[in-house]
């Protein structure tokens, strides 16, 4: 008898893609062969800010990648959930990863004891993403059309990171005008970052000292304000 060089699980003749435009049929389940953790630091910003976005890579025996991303900030975080992923890597070898929802309550009833969130949902996440990649490109289509479909044509595109090492309202006003001129129509930034920075961390704890506290009273106060203007504006006649 012949023996077909072909890998198993996916073979060609149906509507299904392995993300090379290659028709493919899905005849038994695909099976995972490696998770990998990237942690990285890929611009001068995250080196100056001390920050590493880590990633997920994904193998399957048929060929086909994942990637998703499980980055964490502040404090090294992102280092502790790739080292975590690593833990995590003898759960998943072997598995299908379309069966992603199962999958997410394994990871997930195995560190029960650690709680509902932070370090647990962090490495979740970036493997959930990936085996999500995956299953877009073995069907050959889009994830959000998996998911449900698209909700808009399109999205506006926000800069973050762009005020770095401003400290002067002059700073910042240079720095937003260099990054308009990038492109951007919008900018997100903290207008407390030098005021709270000390504190930043100390929310998680509930470590806030009395500087920190005092500083916060009056952000309520102007909240309260703002929506009493704008539901005095809603009240106004056409």
């Amino acid at each position: 008898m012949r023996k077909s060089n072909q890998e198993p699980g996916f073979k060609r003749g149906s509507t299904l893609y392995n993300g090379l435009a290659q028709p493919l049929r899905r005849d038994h389940a695909m099976k995972i062969t490696d998770v990998k953790p990237i942690p990285t630091q890929p611009t001068e910003y995250s080196r100056r800010a001390n920050r590493t976005w880590t990633f997920v890579q994904i193998d399957t025996v048929e060929g086909i990648t994942g990637y998703g991303e499980a980055t964490n900030f502040p404090g090294g975080g992102s280092l502790v959930v790739a080292s975590t992923i690593n833990q995590v890597r003898e759960t998943l070898i072997g598995e299908d990863p379309f069966d992603i929802d199962r999958l997410w309550h394994k990871i997930f009833r195995r560190y029960t004891y650690l709680g509902s969130r932070g370090l647990v949902t962090a490495v979740i996440s970036g493997i959930d993403i990936a085996l999500w990649d995956i299953k877009g490109k073995a069907l050959g289509r889009p994830i959000y059309e998996i998911l449900g479909g698209k909700f808009r044509d399109n999205i506006t595109m926000y800069a973050n990171g762009w005020f770095t090492g401003c400290t002067t309202p002059e700073d910042f006003a240079d720095a937003a005008a260099a990054t308009v001129a990038q492109g951007y129509t919008a900018l997100k930034f903290d207008p407390f970052t030098h005021e709270m920075q000390p504190f930043h961390t100390g929310y998680v704890s509930g470590a806030i000292s009395a500087g920190g506290e005092e500083l916060s009273l009056p952000i309520p106060e102007q909240k309260s304000n703002f929506i009493s203007i704008q539901e005095s504006q809603s009240e106004r006649p056409e």
